[in-house]
Parts: structure tokens; sequence; C-alpha cells
């Protein structure tokens, strides 16, 4: 039993992977993009993938304190 979000997720995903093929075709060589696939494939790799969305919302969070010191000294 699947929910109608899924069946159009679904359906739709390839329409998804087209865009996405398209923004990475923009910024990124063939060549590139095998080493991105190398890197994260690699134990470096794996492990930023794992730390990326803590590390997202820590930087979010420092960014956020250094901003009201910076506002209070304007």
């Amino acid at each position: 039993y699947r929910t109608a979000a899924e069946r159009v997720l679904e359906r739709r995903l390839p329409e998804l992977m087209e865009i996405l093929v398209a923004l990475y075709d923009r910024h990124y060589s063939h060549d590139d993009i095998r080493g991105l696939i190398t890197f994260f494939s690699s134990p470096l790799g794996r492990k930023l993938v794992e730390n990326s969305q803590e590390l997202m919302r820590e930087s979010y969070s420092l960014g956020v304190a250094f901003g009201k010191s910076i506002s209070e000294e304007i």
C-alpha cells in the first residue's frame, strides 16, 4: 500500500533526475563527476556525508550568534 504522494514521486522522479543532471552538467565536467564519485566512495567522503547535516546545523547556529555579536557593535 503506497500513499498518493509516493505514487506521484515515483512517477515524477525521472523528471527530477533530469533537472539535477542538467544542474551538475553546468558546473562539473565528466571527469569532475568521476572524481566526486571516487571521493564520496572513500572513507573521508562517507564521513563528510555522515556529518554534513550536523555541520550545517552547527554552522548556522554559530553564524547566527556571530551575527548577533556584530550587530551589538554596529
